[in-house]
């Protein structure tokens, strides 16, 4: 997956590898879902500082 602040094309940030099987954004905040039930979140843009919500850790 991947994330940016601004409209255009360019400045695209990794954020997650491919085991994430679904993304959901609201307003600051960003939720996935990864393949063994893990939902994490964070407000940042990047590829770390992701907090474990709930599922297997």
């Amino acid at each position: 997956m991947l994330a940016k602040k601004e409209v255009g094309q360019y400045g695209w940030t990794v954020e997650t590898d491919p085991v994430v099987k679904k993304i959901a954004a609201n307003g600051d905040v960003q939720l996935i879902l990864d393949g063994n039930g893990v939902v994490l979140a964070k407000k940042e843009i990047g590829q770390y500082g992701w907090t474990v919500e709930t599922g297997q850790q």
